[in-house]
């Protein structure tokens, strides 16, 4: 559907508890605010976060959505991460502050900043997944992170993916250096690492060729990691998505503190990192 300026100026409600709207907030669609005004059983609302007019968004729901849980915000650009824009602070912790019982966060987002943190912690009663996709190529405030993961006892899954592929190993210390108390935590997943560069080879001419192929899975950090026991002491199984594996040897660091933490995550039993599944 295009155009939803059919809804502007009605005034009956409809009953529908899921909301999908993953058109782009241009000018010839101000009808969709006007439907979000008319769904007050609403439960679960996705919708483009790509320049979306959030603080309008937080206004309805907070005054016409008293049983929403659930709010995803997705990206629609079809011309990579660079061109969409993630939501701003403020326009976070309006969002997370205009819902009463938040469960499932899931977001476009710049940096994981306090007042967004304190904003997800005042919803610890209620939150069991967080899902953010970091929309900057420069991630500063994984230090916060902490706050809220500590403050919320029943989460479940937390997914973190930074679009651009910069996250270093530098990344896995601020984000794991402090201790989580996630108790119920059952699946952690961390995507966003930095790429190998390609390999270069020559030939006798000197003339340069970079193989950018995926390579055959050989001995990839799995298998390192395997072999050091870190898998294997603490009980988990690993899979691959596909035939093959880009090593990515940033993620080792992360999952070896992971792996470190199992006294404070009792019941984690999924972790992917990059292609890798592991489970317990």
């Amino acid at each position: 559907m295009d155009r939803l300026d059919m809804f502007e100026g009605r005034r009956s409600y409809i009953g529908i508890t899921v909301l999908r709207l993953k058109c782009a907030w241009v000018d010839n669609n101000s009808g969709m605010l006007e439907l979000l005004r008319l769904c007050p059983s609403l439960m679960a609302f996705t919708f483009c976060a790509d320049r979306c007019p959030a603080k309008e968004i937080s206004s309805i729901l907070k005054k016409n959505c008293p049983n929403l849980q659930t709010i995803a915000g997705v990206g629609t650009s079809k011309y990579g991460p660079s061109s969409v824009r993630g939501l701003t602070e403020i326009q976070h912790v309006e969002l997370i502050e205009s819902i009463c019982n938040l469960s499932y966060y899931t977001m476009l987002i710049d940096d994981v900043t306090l007042p967004i943190c304190r904003a997800l912690a005042a919803h610890a009663n209620s939150l069991v997944s967080i899902d953010l996709t970091f929309m900057s190529p420069t991630v500063k405030e994984l230090t916060h992170f902490e706050v809220a993961l500590n403050a919320c006892q029943n989460l479940r899954s937390l997914r973190l993916a930074n679009a651009f592929h910069t996250w270093t190993a530098a990344h896995g210390v601020v984000l794991l250096q402090e201790i989580w108390v996630c108790v119920l935590l059952e699946q952690i997943e961390v995507r966003g690492f930095v790429r190998p560069a390609p390999e270069v080879a020559t030939d006798r001419y000197n003339t340069v060729s970079i193989d950018t192929s995926m390579p055959k899975l050989q001995r990839t950090d799995a298998d390192v990691l395997m072999e050091h026991g870190y898998v294997k002491t603490f009980g988990w199984n690993v899979e691959f998505y596909g035939k093959e594996y880009r090593r990515e040897i940033e993620a080792s660091f992360v999952l070896k503190e992971l792996f470190a933490k199992h006294d404070s995550l009792p019941m984690l039993k999924r972790i992917v990192l990059v292609d890798i599944i592991y489970r317990k």
